[in-house]
């Protein structure tokens, strides 16, 4: 589809921004004469995503899920096929505080910096720099999936995304930027807290809030048609303010999309916290092992659990 609006005006980008939600359904995409006529059309998009001023499917009901999925499949096309990220979603003056990584999840590795004068965690690929140039667009262009998808989450029990850092490390290697969580992923935080003389009360009445709290979370991001794919006390933060937060949507995909068109390209869950029928979809009768929310509920209540029972998982 090529674009019949000037995009010299507020009113041709506006119009040219309906025509491509009008055509959601159809696969086609907007042909732009450059990448910044691109850029302008996914600026404006992200503009509208990422203001608190649109509701929340929640809150807005399924008129507004319809709209902030189409305008967010329509962003994430755009930014995939050109090669680009909204403008907004770059930041610029991160720093890295040392080379010392602080951790690492199913396909990043976690650094501390500051961005301003906010402490931040900089996850960056692993594997980007010994990936070979295809592999590396492909990994790249998951990135980008995953930075969008996250960014416009908002909600108490959801790590907040700030941006996306390009120029921080060696070789282009992009990272994502989030607020520093001292306290670090649940699984190891109670373990602390165990070893400081928790009382079997005082941890009974603590794992059942941050359980309800995972939950609400993971409520939220069904309630925006994402799931986590990803899900296990490894991926809940304990933010500043003793409450839990989800992170890492290693897997996260548009469930209304066909199977994975928008899924990561990061790698599989964590094996013993995934459902059965992701490990063998043939034996539930299923073409494949795209995660769902129902899937996404089994996780939680592995890692319900694991929690319960102070294993050592």
């Amino acid at each position: 589809m090529t674009t019949a609006y000037s995009l010299k005006t507020p009113s041709g980008i506006q119009r040219i921004i309906q025509d491509a939600l009008n055509r959601a359904d159809d696969g086609e995409l907007i042909g732009f004469n450059s990448t910044a006529d691109a850029q302008i059309v996914l600026d404006e998009c992200w503009k509208s995503l990422d203001s608190l001023a649109l509701p929340s499917s929640m809150i807005g009901g399924s008129h507004f899920f319809i709209y902030r999925n189409n305008l967010r499949k329509l962003s994430l096309k755009t930014a995939i096929k050109h090669d680009i990220l909204p403008t907004a979603l770059i930041l610029r003056g991160v720093q890295l505080i040392d080379n010392t990584h602080h951790g690492s999840g199913g396909f990043a590795d976690v650094y501390c910096g500051t961005y301003g004068e906010y402490k931040v965690a900089l996850k960056r690929l692993r594997v980007y720099a010994q990936a070979a140039p295809s592999d590396k667009m492909k990994l790249k262009k998951g990135f980008y999936r995953e930075s969008i998808l996250w960014k416009n989450l908002v909600h108490d029990h959801i790590v907040p995304f700030l941006g996306v850092a390009e120029d921080v490390f060696e070789n282009g290697m992009i990272c994502m930027i989030l607020p520093w969580q001292e306290k670090g992923a649940l699984r190891q935080y109670l373990k602390k807290l165990r070893s400081e003389g928790m009382n079997d009360e005082q941890f009974t009445l603590a794992v059942d809030r941050w359980l309800y709290q995972t939950t609400r979370g993971l409520e939220y991001l069904h309630d925006e048609g994402i799931v986590h794919g990803d899900l296990h006390a490894g991926n809940i933060l304990v933010d500043e303010n003793e409450n839990a937060c989800l992170t890492d949507f290693g897997m996260s995909l548009l469930t209304e999309a066909t199977a994975y068109n928008y899924s990561s390209v990061h790698g599989g869950g964590a094996l013993r916290w995934s459902a059965p029928e992701l490990i063998d979809p043939e034996e539930f009768g299923l073409k494949s092992s795209r995660p769902t929310p129902a899937s996404d509920v089994f996780s939680f209540a592995c890692t319900a659990i694991e929690r319960i029972g102070t294993s050592e998982a």
